[in-house]
């Protein structure tokens, strides 16, 4: 299946047909795409994919013309990945695929599925590692992420619930700002996710920009409210120069366009 999104196309198998005809269609977390397009957009800087699942952003990027260093453990997800990435020979040389889940250490340590008994639907985390699905994988530190691609020009976490243990243990590596494009899961730490939106808080506040993915500016501490609280939004963009999101947001994204434009903190 060939999957257009304004300048950007690529080829995709038929395993998840319905899927990648939303992504076709701009049904599927357009605000990733328009952020991923307006930072990569003319930046020479690598993207950076944690928890890349089977490809629609690591995909997307490559097409636009990025170098993308893809990061997905769990083994289902990953082959179906790699036969993505097989169907597109004129990106394949952008994309590296590994399959380390990105946490705190450089061990072995288990990832679990909470909803599927085979793996590859995209909620694996080493936040269940209790599950009866799961693997042992092989673990790699932020840090280390971080320091085998420098300048990023955006790096992508969504690692279903992981995600403030991981930041956490790279806070040395966040205070040289690399760009976030952050999935939060607050879902996934009750029944007290306090103290991890607490953390949460302190770690995004090394940024000067924190905003939601259409770059308006985003209070902290409302992490704690509804309905973030709920995880019914998900999304947080941190970056050192403020940014404002391209206006025209309708539809499926549009591949080129332009870089983030600058402003003040208030937009």
């Amino acid at each position: 299946m060939l999957v257009r999104l304004g300048d950007a196309e690529f080829e995709v198998t038929s395993t998840n047909l319905e899927f990648w005809r939303r992504v076709s269609l701009g049904d599927w977390e357009p605000d990733s795409f328009n952020v991923v397009r307006q930072f990569l957009a003319g930046s020479g800087g690598p993207f950076i994919d944690v928890g890349a699942w089977i490809g629609p952003l690591t995909l997307y990027a490559a097409a636009l013309g990025s170098s993308v260093v893809a990061y997905e453990p769990d083994p289902v997800a990953r082959t179906e990945l790699l036969a993505n990435v097989a169907l597109n020979p004129s990106l394949a040389d952008r994309i590296t695929v590994r399959p380390q889940a990105v946490g705190t250490g450089r061990s072995g340590r288990r990832l679990g599925n909470i909803t599927s008994t085979l793996g590859g639907d995209s909620m694996s985390s080493l936040l269940f590692a209790d599950a009866s699905v799961g693997w042992v994988v092989e673990e790699i530190p932020l840090t280390d992420v971080l320091a085998g691609a420098p300048h990023p020009a955006l790096v992508k976490i969504d690692i279903e619930g992981a995600e403030v243990e991981v930041l956490s243990a790279a806070s040395e590596s966040l205070e040289a700002l690399p760009p976030l494009l952050l999935s939060v899961h607050p879902r996934f730490w009750e029944p007290d996710p306090d103290p991890r939106l607490r953390r949460l808080v302190q770690l995004l506040a090394l940024y000067p920009s924190v905003t939601t993915p259409d770059g308006q500016p985003f209070v902290l501490t409302d992490l704690f409210d509804e309905p973030w609280r709920s995880g019914l939004l998900e999304l947080v963009v941190a970056s050192g120069p403020p940014w404002t999101a391209c206006p025209d947001r309708s539809g499926p994204p549009q591949g080129g366009g332009s870089p983030p434009r600058l402003g003040g903190r208030d937009g």
